[in-house]
């Protein structure tokens, strides 16, 4: 796993409450298998009532791609970004 990106409402700082947190994982060569128990460990690993979506993204639309490119906040990189 490179990187875990957060982006959307959180991000951009314009949420609410009840805003859903939107998670954006850079693997660019993660098996099925791994997936799943990143997934898993995500979402055992966060301790919140919130729904959490999660995305791959390398396997998301360009459109969303460049959504995420517009506003994020490192919260994992291998790397700087």
């Amino acid at each position: 796993m490179q990187a875990v990106l957060l982006f959307g409402s959180r991000a951009h700082g314009d949420f609410n409450n009840l805003s859903d947190i939107d998670l954006a994982i850079k693997a660019p060569r993660i098996s099925d298998k791994d997936w799943l128990l990143v997934t898993e460990q995500i979402e055992n690993e966060l301790d919140t009532l919130l729904k959490i979506d999660l995305v791959l993204y390398e396997q998301v639309s360009e459109e969303l791609q460049r959504q995420i490119n517009q506003c994020y906040q490192v919260l994992y990189s291998e790397t700087s970004l």
